[in-house]
Protein backbone atom coordinates (compact mmCIF):
# COMPACT_ATOMS: atom_id res chain seq x y z
CA UNK A 1 0.00 0.00 0.00
CA UNK A 2 1.48 3.42 -0.91
CA UNK A 3 2.39 5.83 1.87
CA UNK A 4 0.29 8.95 1.86
CA UNK A 5 2.10 12.25 2.50
CA UNK A 6 0.36 14.56 4.89
CA UNK A 7 2.84 17.43 4.88
CA UNK A 8 5.03 19.36 2.47
CA UNK A 9 8.19 17.70 1.21
CA UNK A 10 11.20 18.34 3.48
CA UNK A 11 12.98 20.62 0.98
CA UNK A 12 9.94 22.89 0.58
CA UNK A 13 9.41 23.00 4.35
CA UNK A 14 13.05 24.09 4.91
CA UNK A 15 12.75 26.79 2.26
CA UNK A 16 9.59 28.15 3.82
CA UNK A 17 11.17 28.12 7.28
CA UNK A 18 14.27 29.97 6.05
CA UNK A 19 12.20 32.62 4.32
CA UNK A 20 10.06 33.25 7.40
CA UNK A 21 13.11 33.40 9.69
CA UNK A 22 14.81 35.90 7.35
CA UNK A 23 11.77 38.16 7.51
CA UNK A 24 11.65 37.87 11.29
CA UNK A 25 15.37 38.52 11.73
CA UNK A 26 15.22 41.63 9.56
CA UNK A 27 12.55 43.22 11.65
CA UNK A 28 13.65 42.19 15.16
CA UNK A 29 17.44 42.13 14.92
CA UNK A 30 19.20 45.22 16.26
CA UNK A 31 20.97 47.24 13.61
CA UNK A 32 24.74 47.23 13.70
CA UNK A 33 26.36 50.60 13.77
CA UNK A 34 28.85 51.26 11.07
CA UNK A 35 32.33 50.54 12.44
CA UNK A 36 34.52 53.39 13.52
CA UNK A 37 37.36 53.66 11.02
CA UNK A 38 40.79 52.76 12.34
CA UNK A 39 42.79 55.93 12.85
CA UNK A 40 45.52 56.40 10.30
CA UNK A 41 49.10 56.26 11.50
CA UNK A 42 51.82 58.15 9.72
CA UNK A 43 54.88 56.15 8.61
CA UNK A 44 56.99 58.10 11.12
CA UNK A 45 54.64 57.25 13.99
CA UNK A 46 54.53 53.61 12.94
CA UNK A 47 58.34 53.54 12.90
CA UNK A 48 58.41 55.11 16.38
CA UNK A 49 55.92 52.56 17.77
CA UNK A 50 57.84 49.69 16.20
CA UNK A 51 61.08 50.93 17.76
CA UNK A 52 59.37 51.25 21.17
CA UNK A 53 58.10 47.70 20.94
CA UNK A 54 61.51 46.32 20.03
CA UNK A 55 63.15 48.39 22.79
CA UNK A 56 60.79 47.22 25.55
CA UNK A 57 60.91 43.62 24.36
CA UNK A 58 64.73 43.73 24.41
CA UNK A 59 64.82 45.20 27.93
CA UNK A 60 62.28 42.70 29.21
CA UNK A 61 64.11 39.71 27.72
CA UNK A 62 67.56 40.94 28.81
CA UNK A 63 66.41 41.41 32.40
CA UNK A 64 64.50 38.13 32.41
CA UNK A 65 67.68 36.37 31.33
CA UNK A 66 69.61 37.92 34.22
CA UNK A 67 66.86 37.10 36.71
CA UNK A 68 66.01 33.65 35.43
CA UNK A 69 68.86 31.16 35.23
CA UNK A 70 70.51 31.59 38.61
CA UNK A 71 67.63 32.74 40.78
CA UNK A 72 65.28 30.32 42.48
CA UNK A 73 61.65 31.16 42.94
CA UNK A 74 62.08 31.24 46.71
CA UNK A 75 64.80 33.88 46.34
CA UNK A 76 63.05 35.92 43.66
CA UNK A 77 59.45 36.02 44.90
CA UNK A 78 59.92 38.32 47.93
CA UNK A 79 62.16 40.66 45.91
CA UNK A 80 59.66 40.69 43.03
CA UNK A 81 56.82 41.50 45.42
CA UNK A 82 58.83 44.29 47.06
CA UNK A 83 59.62 45.81 43.64
CA UNK A 84 55.95 45.51 42.64
CA UNK A 85 54.79 47.35 45.76
CA UNK A 86 57.32 50.12 45.11
CA UNK A 87 56.42 50.37 41.40
CA UNK A 88 52.65 50.44 41.89
CA UNK A 89 52.82 52.81 44.87
CA UNK A 90 54.33 55.58 42.74
CA UNK A 91 51.58 57.34 40.74
CA UNK A 92 54.14 58.72 38.27
CA UNK A 93 54.78 55.18 37.02
CA UNK A 94 52.72 53.94 34.05
CA UNK A 95 49.88 52.28 35.92
CA UNK A 96 46.91 53.21 33.70
CA UNK A 97 47.20 52.80 29.96
CA UNK A 98 46.20 55.84 27.89
CA UNK A 99 42.96 55.94 25.97
CA UNK A 100 43.08 55.32 22.25
CA UNK A 101 44.02 58.47 20.38
CA UNK A 102 45.43 60.30 23.42
CA UNK A 103 48.90 60.95 21.99
CA UNK A 104 49.91 63.22 24.87
CA UNK A 105 49.25 60.52 27.48
CA UNK A 106 50.87 57.90 25.24
CA UNK A 107 54.01 60.02 24.87
CA UNK A 108 54.12 60.53 28.65
CA UNK A 109 53.80 56.77 29.21
CA UNK A 110 56.68 56.04 26.83
CA UNK A 111 58.81 58.79 28.40
CA UNK A 112 58.31 57.37 31.89
CA UNK A 113 59.00 53.81 30.68
CA UNK A 114 62.19 55.03 28.99
CA UNK A 115 63.25 56.91 32.10
CA UNK A 116 62.85 53.80 34.25
CA UNK A 117 64.58 51.58 31.68
CA UNK A 118 67.70 53.78 31.88
CA UNK A 119 68.25 52.82 35.52
CA UNK A 120 71.51 50.94 35.90
CA UNK A 121 70.46 47.81 37.80
CA UNK A 122 72.69 46.91 40.72
CA UNK A 123 70.46 44.43 42.49
CA UNK A 124 67.72 41.98 41.63
CA UNK A 125 65.08 44.46 42.80
CA UNK A 126 66.14 46.89 40.04
CA UNK A 127 65.77 44.25 37.31
CA UNK A 128 62.20 43.56 38.42
CA UNK A 129 61.41 47.28 38.69
CA UNK A 130 62.68 47.92 35.15
CA UNK A 131 60.72 44.95 33.84
CA UNK A 132 57.49 46.39 35.23
CA UNK A 133 58.06 49.52 33.14
CA UNK A 134 58.95 47.51 30.03
CA UNK A 135 55.84 45.40 30.58
CA UNK A 136 53.66 48.55 30.80
CA UNK A 137 55.05 49.83 27.49
CA UNK A 138 54.55 46.46 25.79
CA UNK A 139 51.05 46.13 27.24
CA UNK A 140 50.04 49.50 25.82
CA UNK A 141 51.48 48.67 22.40
CA UNK A 142 49.75 45.29 22.37
CA UNK A 143 46.41 46.77 23.38
CA UNK A 144 46.78 49.48 20.74
CA UNK A 145 47.59 46.87 18.10
CA UNK A 146 44.61 44.70 19.08
CA UNK A 147 42.25 47.67 18.95
CA UNK A 148 43.43 48.55 15.44
CA UNK A 149 43.01 44.92 14.30
CA UNK A 150 39.50 44.71 15.73
CA UNK A 151 38.46 47.99 14.12
CA UNK A 152 39.69 46.75 10.76
CA UNK A 153 37.64 43.55 11.03
CA UNK A 154 34.34 45.24 11.87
Amino acid sequence: MPVKRTSKPASKARTATRASSKRASKSTAPRRRSPEPAPEISPERLQFLTEREAHYEYIFQKNAYVIGPETTRQEAEPIHDEAAVEFFADPSNPLILPRRGDLEAETALFARCDEISKIQPTRLHDFFFINFAAWAGLQHLLERSCQRSLLRRL
